[in-house]
């Protein structure tokens, strides 16, 4: 179906996009030490620290094999309120991750011989005896705006995205990938969905990387109108609730 955005503009076409990079992905979202209300992550404990050390070299280790591009670990520096969808279901488990990695590989037909590995066990190891909650998924890329650069540092995002209608949910990001490119600059994004089968609390999870540090992101957002007027009465008015979490390369 297509969608109808609310007090649309010109300037915010939809985010013109390229091909799915046709590689596959783990994502691990884990609950190390959740924050207990949004805003940013002031303190990490020393044993949090010891953990994302050990999760490096253990990311490390895992893009030796030869099916596995990249294995990423990011941690969280804020955490957004959700909107009024989110509020309106309750059973919907927050995204609350404080430590995520994100492995590309080769393909999707790969995936599961990678979890399979010494690798990647001695990786998941690392995660399950510290994690409150693990979400981990086998996941495509449905749409991208640009590949996102996880070589070098920056504001990253992960937007954990539910909804009533799972197609609604992903043309609608193509719409507001519009209005961010336009508003914030944004130039790369890539948006993952589950593959058959998997088991997600979410519809969609989308990863993008700004240049810029996130106060002066923020900045870019919440003092203008349009996204308040365009954002988010949007996401409302589509019955689409979105979790950001921004991060940065651990």
């Amino acid at each position: 179906m297509a969608v109808e955005m609310l007090n649309a503009s010109p300037k915010w076409g939809k985010a013109p996009l390229i091909a799915p990079s046709g590689l596959g992905y783990i994502h691990i979202g884990a609950e190390v030490e959740p924050p207990s209300r949004p805003g940013p992550v002031l303190r990490r404990s020393r044993g949090k620290k010891q953990l994302l050390a050990q999760l490096k070299e253990a990311a490390t280790r895992l893009e030796q094999r030869p099916d596995v591009q990249k294995a990423t670990v990011f941690d969280a520096t804020s955490f957004m309120p959700g909107g009024e969808y989110i509020k309106e279901h309750p059973e919907k488990p927050p995204a609350k991750f404080d430590v995520v990695v994100l492995i590309e590989a080769d393909s999707e037909d790969v995936l599961s011989g990678v979890q399979a590995s010494e690798e990647y066990r001695a990786l998941i190891s690392l995660l399950e005896p510290k994690a409150q909650r693990l979400h981990v998924i086998q996941a495509r890329n449905l749409k991208r705006i640009g590949d996102v650069d996880k070589t070098r540092k920056g504001t990253f995002v992960f937007n954990h995205l539910i909804g009533d209608d799972p197609d609604v949910v992903t043309e609608h990001w193509e719409w507001l990938g519009g209005w961010y490119l336009v508003e914030t600059g944004l130039n790369n994004s890539t948006l993952f969905v589950p593959l058959p089968g998997q088991q997600s609390d979410y519809v969609a999870i989308n990863n993008a990387r700004w240049n810029i540090g996130l106060p002066r992101l923020i900045l870019k957002q919440l003092p203008k109108r349009s996204f308040w007027n365009y954002v988010t009465k949007n996401l409302d008015a589509h019955h689409i609730g979105a979790w950001p979490v921004f991060y940065r390369l651990s």
